[in-house]
């Protein structure tokens, strides 16, 4: 049985946490999140029911698109606690389980503020089709931007179906991490803040640095190993009968032969894919980079060492091994298990480059045979028909590169994993966001849920990620506190001021005590009935009644704390005889205000925090 080498990575994956690793291909240059290390720690009837929402073809064009088509969703509210925020994961170039749901960062955030989590599987990818076929003329809508009006889009769908109205942070890594670092960019009317793990945001048609920085990650004991491993590979191609031992030791589907293009395809396939893959995802438990270095290193026969290691990472004895990405990339057939697939080449080819060559003398593998012109003409000429490179210009144009303009964006980013190095990792370019850096895990992994094997700045990566996120929810909630008590305050200083002053012209021998009381209850009557028509007017409650009975159910402790320091400050200052037609008096009545504001405002923000409700 002849079996592709995604075919062949699935596989894998369902039987060993490290082959999580192989769902990246090195031509390919995906940037997926390690999932088969989430699925193994999250029970399967953990994850909530799927849920289809209707989204436009083109979100830019007033017929969006001519057609709709069905984004596949999770939506998980069982920790979610009125006044809560809403968790946002988004997914990238593959199919998406539901699994962030029910797990890993997204979902402990989520938990540890009584929010609720939305995983988004990304367009095209997985179930969720949009059109009838993977044609060019179909995959004009697959990019980015119409990816980020999904997710605004499926964000007001949640918040509003389900009465959402705590912050929204949203969450990704890889190709996805820097979907999350864009939204808060280009949408920060609807996202407070933003998780990028592992986030590749500057577009880059020629990445050498990746299998430099994979060079870097071996270190030169095992890089001087691979050096032989290829330099006997090399001298091996030079015949006909040694790319045939080649194509039987590697067990390749058909034969090699001497063409730049057959080697190129032998040295992504077989060679660089492993390599990179163990580096890019050296995370726990599994931690095998240097597991892998040590045996190459150890072994008195290099090459026969590597071909071992080829097959503990991906390699099939059993069935070939199919390295024409070529062939399967042109096909324009629709494959909803395809992981990255021709939509990611689409993507690299429209949008990202992220192209891999091998001539750099700093490359982990030195190969004259994959050098910009095999992306731009072999491969691409081949998967779509006409030769090319993206315009990245264009892209980090609109997108900021990795000097963003954003805020609010905690990147989180590896010192191993090659792909920190388009990301924000240092304070030249952070801007208004913040950085966070580790050395002793790989691609995305504060992402998974913790092990006993995680490595300690991983953890702290992770910790940093969390106190990110509850900071972002505490300056949401204290800037609504502030509003709620704000309006709150408006309708109290009126009755209570306006009752202070009418009794005192009209009853100036009332006692004080009873002129405070009669002003209290006025100011409490005022705000109640300012509240009760805001709910009417402006938020568009049905009837006067349920507005007024919810009126009702703000925080009475709120409200006479307030009117307390309002009275006791201005009863102070004016001796119980206030006047809003002095300057003595008008900076009286100013000084009440201002502790009516203060005081209550702390409870406020405890009780919207943990009830979602306040004087508002």
């Amino acid at each position: 049985m002849r079996r592709s080498k995604q075919q062949r990575q699935m596989h894998k994956a369902g039987t060993l946490l490290i082959m999580a690793a192989v769902l990246v291909a090195g031509v390919a240059g995906y940037v997926r999140i390690p999932q088969p290390m989430l699925e193994a720690a999250v029970a399967s009837d953990a994850i909530p029911p799927v849920t289809w929402l209707d989204q436009p073809r083109d979100h830019f064009s007033a017929s969006g698109g001519g057609a709709s088509w069905k984004q596949r969703t999770w939506f998980n509210d069982a920790h979610y606690v009125e006044g809560g925020p809403l968790v946002v994961n988004i997914n990238g170039e593959g199919p998406a389980s539901g699994f962030f749901a029910a797990g890993g960062i997204s979902y402990e955030v989520a938990v540890a503020h009584g929010g609720a989590v939305l995983s988004l599987e990304h367009r095209y990818y997985g179930e969720s089709v949009v059109t009838a076929d993977l044609s060019v003329d179909n995959l004009q809508w697959l990019t980015s931007q119409q990816a980020l009006a999904d997710t605004a889009a499926a964000i007001d769908h949640f918040r509003t179906a389900y009465k959402i109205t705590g912050p929204t942070l949203v969450v990704g890594g890889s190709y996805s991490g820097a979907l999350s670092s864009w939204f808060r960019s280009k949408y920060p009317q609807v996202a407070n803040g933003s998780l990028a793990f592992s986030a590749p945001v500057l577009a880059a048609n020629d990445f050498s640095a990746y299998d430099e920085t994979t060079r870097e990650s071996v270190g030169e004991a095992c890089a001087a190993k691979i050096a032989d491993v290829v330099s006997t590979i090399d001298t091996m191609f030079a015949s006909a009968a040694g790319r045939d031992k080649l194509a039987s030791q590697f067990n390749i589907c058909g034969s090699l032969d001497a063409t730049n293009t057959s080697k190129a395809l032998f040295m992504f396939g077989a060679v660089v894919d492993w390599i990179e893959e163990i580096v890019q995802y050296d995370n726990p438990p599994a931690l095998p980079l240097k597991p892998a270095c040590a045996q190459l290193t150890a072994a008195a026969d290099p090459f026969a060492a590597f071909l071992d290691l080829y097959y503990q990472f991906g390699g099939s004895h059993s069935e070939c091994n199919d390295l024409d990405f070529m062939k399967q990339e042109a096909s324009t057939r629709i494959d909803t298990s395809a992981i990255g697939g021709r939509m990611w080449f689409w993507q690299k080819y429209s949008e990202f480059g992220f192209y891999k060559p091998l001539n750099s003398p700093r490359s982990v593998v030195v190969s004259d045979a994959v050098d910009m012109d095999f992306f731009a003409n072999t491969v691409n000429g081949a998967i779509f028909g006409k030769p090319g490179l993206a315009d990245t210009d264009a892209t980090n144009a609109f997108f900021g590169g990795n000097t963003p303009d954003s805020t609010n964006v905690l990147f989180i980013n590896s010192l191993v994993d090659p792909w920190h190095d388009l990301s924000v990792y240092n304070a030249t370019n952070v801007g208004a966001n913040q950085f966070v850096l580790y050395d002793d895990a790989g691609h995305c992994a504060p992402m998974m849920p913790p092990t006993a094997q995680d490595p300690p700045q991983m953890v702290a990566a992770r910790n940093a990620a969390m106190a990110f996120a509850a900071k972002i929810f505490a300056a949401h909630t204290w800037k609504r506190a502030a509003a709620n008590t704000t309006r709150c305050l408006v309708g109290c200083t009126v009755g209570d001021l306006g009752a202070l002053t009418y009794l005192s012209a009209t009853a100036p021998t009332m006692s004080p005590a009873m002129m405070m009381g009669i002003a209290m209850a006025s100011g409490i009557g005022t705000s109640l009935a300012l509240e009760t028509a805001v709910l009417k007017w402006k938020e568009g409650f049905p009837t006067w009644s349920t507005a007024a009975s919810t009126a009702a159910g703000m925080s009475m402790g709120s409200m006479l704390a307030m009117e307390s320091a309002e009275n006791a400050v201005d009863w102070w200052l004016t001796g119980g005889a206030p006047s809003l037609t002095t300057p003595e008096g008008l900076a009286a009545a100013a000084a009440a205000m201002v502790a009516g504001f203060v005081v209550p405002l702390p409870y406020n923000y405890h009780r919207l925090k943990k009830y979602g409700k306040a004087c508002h």
